[in-house]
């Protein structure tokens, strides 16, 4: 979210809010978000997961030092796995459907390792916008 002055950095972050909201309802296999705030010449990397909000130090772009994080994150974030994004590895939508393939370990007591097993979704119960209000 970008914003050009650092007094609005709060606004900043509650449209982020609403943006996390919004992944989440539309992208079931997310989970963790990394978002960016720009206020000014001052970044701040977010990282929204299911028990609050990280967010780094305040980089300062306007230096060359900040600019370098900055664009090491970016390269970072670029060759990055998919779980390392945040996406749930473990869920694949099916294409063309309202459902999910979901691969969930199955062990039993004589077993030394898990055997995955595939399970498929057959409906959505409730969607994730009618659970929690705006």
């Amino acid at each position: 979210e970008l914003k050009r002055l650092e007094n609005e950095k709060r606004n900043a972050y509650v449209q982020l809010i609403a943006y996390t909201r919004q992944i989440y309802a539309t992208q079931a296999h997310m989970r963790f978000v990394w978002e960016l705030t720009m206020c000014e010449t001052v970044v701040r990397c977010c990282l929204f997961h299911h028990d609050g909000v990280r967010a780094t130090s305040n980089i300062d772009i306007s230096e060359s030092d900040g600019l370098k994080r900055l664009v090491t994150l970016f390269v970072h974030w670029s060759f990055s796995s998919a779980d390392r994004l945040g996406y749930d590895t473990s869920m694949t939508r099916v294409l063309d459907t309202d459902t999910w393939e979901i691969e969930c370990a199955d062990r039993n007591a004589s077993d030394e390792s898990p055997k995955i097993s595939k399970y498929v979704t057959a409906s959505t119960m409730i969607k994730v916008t009618n659970l929690y209000s705006p």
